[in-house]
């Protein structure tokens, strides 16, 4: 997979603010506040948008898995 994702402009404002970035990000997801592990991403200044590449997509989703399947065997658990 080709992960050499670049702007030079901002896909959503289509401002030249955009930066590339590494660090966490946080979002809700059901009421419940996510943070990620540190990827890389595009961040834009004058919107506040920022935009995962694939890579960054994969850990976040691996990371979510992960974070899924533990709070299942705790209410497993708990159940139990």
């Amino acid at each position: 997979m080709v992960n050499n994702m670049e702007f030079i402009l901002c896909p959503l404002c289509a401002s030249p603010k955009i930066k590339k970035k590494r660090g966490t990000l946080e979002f809700k997801i059901r009421e419940t506040l996510i943070t990620t592990p540190v990827v890389g991403y595009w961040y834009c200044s004058n919107c506040g948008e920022s935009f995962l590449d694939h890579e960054a997509n994969r850990i976040i989703d691996e990371e979510l898995r992960l974070k899924t399947s533990r709070r299942k065997e705790i209410i497993l658990h708990s159940l139990n």
